[in-house]
């Protein structure tokens, strides 16, 4: 590569132009690659701070976040309990209430985060029914499912299955949690709206 000098012209004293060679190309184009090297290499460091603001800035995603992902356990957690033959059948109606409101909820928390990941605002108002709503549907969950798993595992007919009984009682108790997060979720969101409305 050829090297080209920046010349930088002066008048001396006796009013003569002199020329000194100043820089040259190539160490200016060195310099910017350096520049941006380093600029890039800080953009890319891992910085715990710079996860906690965001997560502080964006706190009501990463509950939605947390509800999509407690959700999707919920569900994989009864699945093993509810479709085989020889364990003790489940109530349909359970089944069918667990069913709907798992995935649901995961449809919706999955359009919304979609949506908000295009640049989409969900109303304040509207979640927080949606997540009032859900909450109910949980705790109505996990009560029939805690329900029949009491009744699955003191029945003295059939020895209990150990391993699939815990999974059903598991996903009845993590829907506790999850419901007690749609409420919090929900107070955030109306206390975030209403000072957005003011």
């Amino acid at each position: 590569m050829q090297q080209f000098q920046v010349e930088e012209r002066r008048a001396d004293g006796n009013g003569m132009v002199t020329s000194e060679p100043h820089v040259t190309i190539a160490e200016v184009e060195r310099q910017e690659v350096d520049n941006k090297g380093r600029q890039g290499t800080k953009k890319n460091r891992f910085d715990p701070e710079a996860i906690l603001k965001a997560m502080k800035d964006h706190y009501l995603l990463v509950l939605k976040v947390v509800l999509l992902g407690l959700s999707i356990i919920c569900v994989g957690l009864l699945d093993d309990p509810v479709h085989q033959g020889n364990f003790p059948p489940v109530s349909t109606r359970y089944v069918a209430l667990a069913y709907s409101t798992y995935s649901s909820y995961i449809i919706i928390l999955g359009a919304l985060l979609l949506g908000r990941g295009l640049g989409e605002r969900f109303p304040w108002r509207t979640w927080s029914i949606l997540a009032i709503t859900g909450a109910a549907l949980f705790i109505a969950v996990a009560a029939v499912l805690l329900v029949d798993w009491s009744n699955l595992t003191y029945n003295p007919i059939w020895h209990p299955n150990t391993h699939r009984l815990d999974l059903l009682c598991a996903s009845g108790a993590l829907a506790v949690p999850t419901a007690a997060i749609f409420i919090l979720d929900a107070v955030l969101t109306c206390r975030r709206g209403q000072v957005s409305d003011d």
